[in-house]
């Protein structure tokens, strides 16, 4: 009667497409992963719009864990009901945003931030190779933009604090110097 047990099967419903499926209890069918011709593979659709389409419905959270046992570390991607997005690992590991082979941002368990490090020692820090680099200005720029001008700034151009690092006096620090404009 296959009371207590799940039948699984693959099968091709259409051309190109194989579906991973099963039937609970023997009576029920349901269907767990889609394959088409193209490479797309779906996790809860039949129609995957992507290389890998994650669909799940009716849930407090849509994950997306990958884990290395080897490692100690797990990377999850959740979605809740409300909208909200959660990007991050669940192990005391960095959290790091690479391009270019590089780390260029990292988060550590204590929540600090770097940019430009891979250990940043506070809230936030900011590290950038100057001394190679000719004719920089001003390399650290906050602002705000105005393209509507609607608070009548000259010419859209945003309010900001830029900052200018000048000199790098290793035998008197009181030669470096800080300097700041509102732009």
């Amino acid at each position: 009667s296959g009371v207590g047990r799940n039948l699984f099967y693959l099968k091709t419903p259409a051309a190109g497409r194989l579906d991973l499926g099963g039937f609970t209890d023997g009576e029920s069918e349901f269907q767990t992963m889609t394959f088409l011709e193209g490479g797309n593979v779906g996790i809860g659709t039949t129609s995957p719009s992507a290389n890998v389409n994650l669909h799940i419905e009716d849930t407090e959270y849509t994950i997306l864990r990958i884990d290395n046992v080897n490692a100690s570390s797990e990377f999850e991607i959740q979605n809740n009901k409300n909208g909200n997005t959660y990007l991050g690992n669940k192990t005391s590991n960095n959290l790091q945003i690479r391009t270019n082979d590089t780390t260029a941002l990292t988060i550590d368990a204590s929540q600090n931030v770097g940019i430009g490090t891979s250990s940043p020692s506070g809230k936030l820090e900011i590290l950038t190779e100057l001394s190679s680099i000719d004719g920089i200005d001003y390399p650290f720029v906050i602002s705000s933009h105005d393209p509507s001008n609607s608070i009548n700034q000259d010419l859209g151009a945003g309010v900001g604090l830029k900052f200018r690092i000048a000199g790098n006096d290793a035998t008197n620090p009181a030669n470096s110097i800080v300097g700041a404009s509102i732009a």
